[in-house]
């Protein structure tokens, strides 16, 4: 199965409105436009969404290959700036023992301003 076709069968990806931009040797580039769905109580982004966004992002990298589970998984938010209409998430590992487990990172930008460094690792189990 493609990265295109696990996204395509990702119901909540969908409806967030993430948008596959590249899929290539372990990294993978997502996009998606911001609407008021995606903002929080107080017009910010909602950090729940960034994390859904990076965890989509890790979620495809990790399983492009096989089936693999997310054993760990981490955000960090810098302090909130303006609301960007457009995100990027690219996936890329940062580190692999050669085994089942991977850890990857993924950085959530607008433009070139990073609003997010999401990390985590999966486990290969097929």
């Amino acid at each position: 199965m493609t990265v295109a076709d696990l996204l395509a069968r990702d119901r909540y990806a969908a409806r967030l409105g993430v948008v596959l931009v590249a899929a290539e040797d372990h990294r993978i580039v997502l996009e998606l436009d911001v609407e008021d769905r995606h903002h929080d109580r107080f017009g910010r982004l909602s950090t729940g969404m960034l994390f859904s966004l990076a965890d989509c992002a890790m979620s495809l990298a990790s399983n492009a290959d096989g089936t693999a589970v997310a054993v760990t998984a981490h955000l960090v938010r810098p302090p909130n700036g303006p609301v960007p209409s457009r995100l990027r998430a690219e996936a890329t590992p940062l580190a692999s023992a050669g085994g089942p487990a991977v850890t990857w990172q993924v950085l959530v930008r607008d433009g070139a301003t990073v609003v997010a460094i999401f990390t985590g690792t999966t486990l290969k189990i097929s």
